[in-house]
């Protein structure tokens, strides 16, 4: 899921191509059900709960299901929001790159970097 948001010129096909996807019936919509099988096949780690919660953010008409349009719209908020926090840690660590690791790696990375 990452891969397709890191690039902007390529998000719109690869969303629309997941919703395909995860459109088991072919419905137009996805369901619950279909989200959650279709997160878990691409190997995300969350709970039903977790799932279920994403869905529902997603979902914003509140019908129970995702239409293309609102999939899309939050594809498009996830990935402005992560432009968001890789400036924000780009201009505290004051550097043009942002370090990789993990979440644990780039918290110490961070930390060191503010002197704490």
């Amino acid at each position: 899921m990452v891969k397709f948001l890191s690039s902007k010129e390529g998000m719109g096909k690869a969303v629309t191509k997941m919703f395909r996807d995860l459109d088991l019936d072919g419905s137009g919509d996805v369901d619950i059900a279909e989200f959650v099988g279709g997160m878990k096949k691409l190997g995300l780690e969350f709970t039903d709960a977790q799932f279920g919660a994403l869905h529902h953010d997603c979902d914003t008409d509140g019908d129970g299901n995702l239409t293309l349009k609102e999939f899309v719209n939050s594809c498009k908020t996830a990935r402005a929001q992560m432009d968001a926090r890789k400036a924000a840690m780009k201009e505290s660590l004051g550097s043009k790159s942002v370090p990789r690791g993990t979440a644990e790696e780039m918290k110490k990375k961070v930390e060191a970097a503010k002197g704490k």
